[in-house]
């Protein structure tokens, strides 16, 4: 195990680790022992993840069922009752069945394979101080008849001199890994020359470690006790202690018990320093090797993600109130104009689950010390408009999303988004976002805008049959006005995934947290390719509401929620400074109801506020405004502390300075961090001895020496023997330039026609050099230079390869005579014409085209609009207004898809499912997008059908000339 696959343990069960132990702890020094309280880690080897179980009864049964199925379980010392042989081993545990025994303490274990992880926790009432208390393992094959104590072979068992304290340790067979199991109260380092005992704290126990083993600490004041055994001899041995709170990582030098080539690296958190020699400071006494440059910088870098360095960001004021009325005022959402102007929007209605919700806002021009009158911005005549969220784009505009709900039906039935072009002064029309759901859809998310200015939404919903929402995304790339489903974010068949919110992070990584209802949880999962792919959702913590998360321009993830397992389910935050990798602890920000949904706006680079909503009962909540300060930058150090380079070089970290232009160091006085100043005068180089010396000169061995002769059009290249000379020939043939384009050297012909795809014949093997997306150039007399793009390569046969080429709108392959053919792998190469126009099919219908009385769930190729696609990879796309009528108001369902058939849906993926809860018209724009690979010339119908009975007419383009049906399909290769 290296440091690195440590620290990687340590994130996937920190979260865990901070929730769960940290109850269990202040459970324990309440003195309420519980018997069911346990801690279970199950390491999964052939996976290499770990897996948790709430420290529960009904967990540890969870995490046997695992176990038997090919996990390792281990099971802290804590007191376990009422087990018995009800539990038979599985292929992990040692055999038969794990039983207690209460001989001397309360432990058990059927361990003895895999390698495995302990999380340590500070000591509760079980070993608090009694020094005769220790733990006895043992473990009967034949339900309890006989008992075989696991004293060696895989247990070390550490008897302390002054008593009858133990320590045991886990070390399985074969592994390097000794992992501390339990902790009997011993006195840590009685025996060495610092005399310092502490019972209470968790300690791992580094005592003979062989060479080469790495003792591995995790949880809340890791001890590394050098006063053991043979004087704590470490000898290659790593340790990482995690540091929670004000806690400590203690090294102690007792009796030189840190000897060579050791690393001490602590990951860093508020607090003392991370070194601990029978005072708060690193003492100048350690073995100077102890910590060189390099580990000082592994301890700095190691500092900068972890969790608990929350003083980045501080709240600095009360609650400021929004609103505050007789109504039920929820959902905020909220962000800041250009001028500083707040803006706050929510859904107001005289109940949490009325029908009659209606989106408002109200403004702050002083940055949300007060707020100004309420107006309406949105209200649907017959959903509940609720959960708005406000986006203001980079071009000015303003983006409200808006989720509809039935409570009819008691679901959510779509979302909608409004746009402001005047700073929230007037809102254009609803627009329906397509989604992919097949049954009921919405979302709870604000829109975000990426570098390119493509929109995304997160939305979620249910498909017909399911049991479990999922999440899915949505894009525009027209600044709203349109929407096209990218896919599914993530779909579980045992839970919801629900209001997904998303976030880009520095890197243009895509990055979501989901709530899931299910389970109380909140879950990530993070996309590298805008939205195609993501990562399977981890589990983080538990959590209630919408996660309201924000990228603050320092770095800082700042993310608020309801917390659910606090009575009240208060308002709650928690901050990460690596990106979501690890989180800090839960903070409180408000106890005084129940939370009801958050937003963010960042006023400028060191303050931001919170948006909050608060909840009295089901029919009053109010909104509130609080402040926030934060740092532009960490950067954590090691105050007070001083770093041993050898000799006498001590330099404290804290005091490091550039030199300046009157310094003048050498190889013996550079400090570490600092570049030495070269010398004036002559060119020179820095060898690695940190001295300097000037370049080679003259004839000799270090010359570069012309050649004799060469060949003409060729680069000459060295031919690597002693004196570097360049030899005869070269490396780059004739005919090449720095057009982009490359002499194909072969002879093509024409074979044949089925425009806009051509075939040539090439007369030699050319499969290994030409490939689908690769760009080519040639004449005919006809037409002149012509361009295309290959779309196949055949096989080589009868002396021929057929290419099959794409040759666009402008160019046609005639059957005559094709001289000066050319090839390229780049984009542009000089005279390629790019507008994406001239390499796109397409098809426009400017009609009116209806189907009468249509049956339901029949789909009807309306107009007979299709579009026929060569052989390729083509982004089919198409663009449609649609209109279902019905005399009596019926709910409107009506979808649309783009299919090779002209009678059935070919691709879920390129199709849109529309529609309204009742009315009489029906008319929506709709946008699809999708890459299709073809192998063959394929035609594909534009189809429509409703999922309504008794429709009166569906409609494909419903406007006419004024907006066209058009359906592209544009090479993926350009």
């Amino acid at each position: 195990m290296s440091v690195n696959r440590a620290s990687e343990v340590w994130k996937e069960i920190k979260p865990f680790a901070m929730r769960d132990l940290s109850a269990l702890i202040d459970d324990s020094k309440s003195g309420n022992e519980s018997d069911e309280l346990y801690a279970i880690i199950l390491y999964d080897e052939s996976a290499q993840k770990l897996r948790y179980y709430s420290a529960i009864q009904t967990g540890l049964q969870a995490a046997l069922a695992a176990a038997a199925s090919g996990d390792i379980i281990f099971l802290p010392a804590k007191r376990i009752q009422n087990i018995g042989a009800s539990y038979t081993a599985g292929s992990e545990l040692s055999s038969g069945a794990i039983t207690v025994t209460s001989s001397g303490g309360e432990m058990v274990s059927g361990l003895d394979a895999g390698s495995l992880y302990a999380i340590a926790s500070t000591g509760g009432p079980w070993n608090n101080g009694i020094g005769g208390l220790y733990y006895s393992i043992k473990i009967s094959d034949n339900g309890g008849a006989n008992w075989v104590e696991y004293a060696n072979s895989g247990w070390v068992e550490y008897n302390e001199s002054l008593g009858n304290n133990k320590q045991l340790f886990f070390r399985p067979s074969g592994s390097s890994i000794l992992v501390r199991v339990a902790d009997s109260g011993a006195f840590h380092d009685n025996t060495g020359s610092l005399g310092y005992s502490l019972k209470t704290a968790t300690a791992i126990y580094p005592m003979s470690i062989p060479v080469g083993v790495e003792v591995v600490g995790l949880g809340e004041n890791c001890i590394l006790d050098g006063g053991i055994e043979n004087n704590g001899m470490l000898t290659n041995v790593k340790v990482i202690g995690e540091i929670t709170g004000t806690g400590s990582f203690h090294a102690f030098d007792s009796n030189s018990a840190l000897k060579t080539n050791r690393q001490v690296i602590s990951d860093l958190a508020t607090g003392t320093s991370p070194f601990e020699i029978a005072s708060t400071t690193l003492n100048t006494n350690l073995n100077a090797d102890l910590l060189d440059g390099k580990h000082v910088s592994e301890i700095i870098s190691q500092g900068i993600p972890k969790i608990n360095a929350i003083g980045t960001v501080t709240h600095t004021s009360g609650n400021v109130t929004i609103i505050d009325n007789a109504l039920h005022n929820g959902f905020p959402g909220a962000c800041i104009l250009a001028d500083g102007t707040i803006i706050a929007v929510y859904r107001a209605a005289t109940d949490h689950n009325s029908v009659n919700g209606s989106i408002k806002s109200k403004s702050s021009t002083d940055l949300g010390a007060t707020w100004g009158a309420e107006s309406t911005i949105y209200t649907h005549a017959t959903l509940d408009a609720r959960d708005p969220s406000l986006t203001r784009l980079r071009n000015g505009n303003l983006v409200l999303s808006v989720k509809l709900y039935n409570w009819a039906l008691s679901k959510a039935d779509y979302c909608v988004v409004l746009i402001s072009t005047n700073n929230g002064s007037t809102w254009g029309s609803a627009i329906s976002v397509g989604e992919a759901f097949t049954s009921y859809g919405g979302c709870s998310a604000p829109v975000i805008e990426a570098s390119d200015g493509v929109l995304y939404l997160a939305t979620f919903g249910l498909d017909t049959g399911d049991t479990y929402e999922y999440a899915r995304l949505t894009k525009s790339e027209d600044g709203g006005t349109t929407w096209a489903d990218i896919g599914i974010i993530s779909k579980s068949a045992s839970r919801h995934y629900q209001e997904p919110n998303l976030i880009i992070l520095s890197n243009g990584e895509l990055f979501c947290i989901l709530r899931s209802n299910t389970t109380d949880h909140f879950y990530l999962c993070r996309s590298a390719d805008g939205g195609s792919n993501w990562t399977t959702p981890v589990d983080l913590f538990s959590a209630g509401g919408r996660p309201g998360i924000t990228r603050l321009s320092n770095g800082a993830l700042f993310l608020c929620y309801r917390q659910k397992s606090i009575a009240g389910d208060h308002t709650v935050y928690r901050i990460s400074l690596d990106n979501g990798f690890n989180w800090g602890s839960e903070q409180v920000l408000d106890t005084s109801g129940i939370m009801a949904y958050s937003a963010v706006v960042e006023k400028n680079a060191g303050s931001f506020g919170v948006v909050f909503a608060v909840q009295q009962s089901t029919s009053n909540s109010d909104i509130f405004f609080t402040n926030f300060i934060s740092s532009s930058d960490f950067v954590p150090s090691l105050h007070g502390s001083t770093h041993q380079s050898g000799g006498t070089d001590a330099i404290k970290i804290d005091d490091l300075s550039a030199p300046d232009d009157n310094t003048d160091l050498d190889a013996s006085t550079t400090k570490h961090g600092l570049m030495k100043k070269f010398p004036g005068g002559t060119t020179n180089f820095l060898r690695a001895d940190g001295s300097f010396a000037a370049p080679p000169g003259g004839a000799g061995t270090g010359d570069v020496v012309g050649p004799s002769s060469a060949i003409d059009n060729h680069l000459a290249v060295f031919d690597g023997v002693t004196g570097k000379l360049i030899k005869d020939g070269g490396a780059i043939p004739a005919g090449s330039s720095t057009d982009g384009w490359t002499a194909a050297g072969e002879t093509w012909t024409y074979n044949s026609a089925d425009d806009p795809v051509f075939v040539i014949d090439v007369d030699s093997d050319v499969t290994g050099k030409y490939w689908p997306g690769m760009r080519v150039k040639f004449t005919q007399s006809t037409g002149g230079t012509k361009y295309g793009i290959i779309h196949a390569v055949g096989a080589f046969a009868s002396s021929k390869t057929p290419i099959t080429v794409y040759m666009g709108t402008d160019y046609d392959l005639v059957n005559e005579a094709i001289s000066s053919p050319f090839w390229s792998v780049v984009k542009a190469p000089f005279g390629f014409p790019l507008d994406p126009a001239k390499w796109t099919v397409e098809v426009i219908n400017t009609g009116t085209n209806d189907q009468a009385n249509p049956t339901q769930n029949q789909w009807y190729n309306i107009g007979s609009i299709s579009i026929v696609a060569p052989i390729g990879i083509w982004k089919f796309s198409y663009q449609l207004s649609t209109q279902a009528n019905d005399a009596s108001s019926l709910g409107l369902r009506q979808q649309v898809s783009l299919s090779t058939s002209n009678n059935s849906v070919s691709d879920a993926n390129l199709t849109v499912n529309v529609g309204i809860s009742s009315g009489t018209v029906q008319q929506i724009s709709i946008y699809r997008e999708r890459s299709v690979v073809l192998s063959s010339k394929t035609t594909f119908y534009l189809i429509t059908m409703t999922a309504t009975s008794g429709l009166d007419n569906l409609r494909i383009g419903s406007v006419g000339a004024a907006s066209p049906t058009i359906i592209r399909a544009e090479s993926v290769y350009l």
